[in-house]
């Protein structure tokens, strides 16, 4: 935008501010469009400053490609991994604006999944005003439709900022599964457009697991546990959760090794293919990354397991015993959340989709089970 002022005020003095090129010509971030009630809209590249994205520790600033891993660690991984890397779970646009209106317009990368996973959650689009603040507000999510779910089709919406016009903060939660091809926020012409605000935890929480992890099957992006308890203490995100392919690689504990973190929660149980693989691969994950980094807090996290079924406690106690070594040996930074107790009060039946993913009800039984030690975790800092 200074750009633009400045060239229009050198025009101005030329007196030839009429033949001045349209501002998208000026700036590429930027361009106009209208509203089909006619409204004019600015809409902006969310790639480009002041916007700020989330989630994706290792993209290179300037790319327009949201993955969740680097190309060189996607290398040795499975390419079930690499596939599931471009899902956006845990991916956030963060801006203010004093804008009374605000547009997102997006493309999906791929198309959506089918089963138990509702289409709000693997591919909506949510955003917030005031995220991590008393004054928190949720709008209703994005839905996308065909042909908008098959990646064919832009999606887009409008939403009203309440009250009167001021400057508030603007979150975007993306899909945690589809994925996002491009897109675009669009604000009212006029309007002020700043970097958000710091959060009040700066570096991220990082999660490690199973579909679960990702957010398979919360009903929007916002109420995958995650980021329930990323909400809760205002701090960014990262989500490795993989769907079906948390086997505990030793590549990616080495790669979240060298991360900056506030918080680690490695909820790696489900993919583990039996009780074996799980304690040859747990505690190995485990020490790679306490080896790293020994002041970074570390929270292990059971699956929510149905405590009748055969191996649940053999599983859980194969975490435990990660948990109860690292104390053994002086760690202080390590807590254990068991996961069998997370629909302790709440009938199973209620809580799942399918007796093994949680519902948005789950979710947030696990998210209350977990946010006092995270807060405890962070607090130890």
């Amino acid at each position: 935008m200074k750009r633009f002022f400045a060239l229009a005020a050198a025009l101005l003095a030329a007196g030839s501010l009429a033949a001045a090129p349209a501002l998208e010509q000026l700036d590429p971030n930027f361009r106009s469009a209208s509203l089909p009630s006619g409204e004019k809209i600015d809409y902006y590249d969310v790639f480009a400053a002041p916007f700020e994205i989330t989630g994706f520790p290792w993209r290179q600033p300037g790319t327009k490609v949201l993955y969740r891993l680097s190309d060189e660690l996607a290398k040795g991984l499975r390419p079930a991994v690499r596939h599931l890397a471009h899902c956006t779970s845990g991916g956030t646009v963060r801006f203010a604006t004093d804008s009374p209106r605000i547009v997102v317009r997006a493309l999906l990368k791929h198309p959506m999944v089918g089963g138990n996973f509702s289409p709000a959650g693997g591919a909506g689009i949510e955003l917030a005003v005031n995220c991590g603040t008393p004054e928190e507000y949720l709008y209703p999510v994005m839905i996308p439709k065909r042909p908008q779910l098959e990646g064919k089709a832009p999606v887009e919406r409008s939403f009203s900022a309440p009250g009167p016009k001021r400057m508030r903060q603007f979150t975007l939660f993306l899909p945690l599964y589809c994925g996002i091809a491009e897109l675009e926020i669009g604000l009212a012409p006029g309007s002020r457009v700043e970097a958000p605000a710091p959060q009040k935890v700066r570096d991220p929480v990082c999660f490690y697991g199973s579909s679960i992890t990702q957010g398979g099957c919360a009903s929007h992006p916002a109420n995958n546990y995650t980021t329930m308890l990323c909400r809760a203490v205002d701090a960014p995100q990262i989500n490795l959760g993989f769907s079906g392919n948390a086997w505990g690689d030793e590549e990616l504990a080495k790669a979240i090794a060298g991360l900056k973190l506030s918080a680690f929660v490695l909820d790696y149980d489900h993919n583990a293919k039996n009780v074996k693989h799980l304690a040859e691969t747990h505690e190995k994950f485990f020490r790679i990354i306490r080896e790293a980094q020994p002041e970074l807090p570390i929270i292990l996290v059971s699956g929510p397991r149905d405590p009748r079924s055969a191996n649940s406690a053999a599983r859980r106690d194969v975490i435990k015993a990660t948990y109860d070594k690292a104390v053994a040996a002086g760690d202080k930074k390590v807590w254990f959340v068991d996961g069998l107790t997370f629909f302790d009060q709440v009938p199973r039946k209620y809580a799942t989709v399918d007796h093994v993913h949680p519902n948005d009800l789950g979710f947030y039984e696990m998210f209350r089970k977990i946010l006092p030690v995270l807060k405890q975790a962070l607090d130890q800092q």
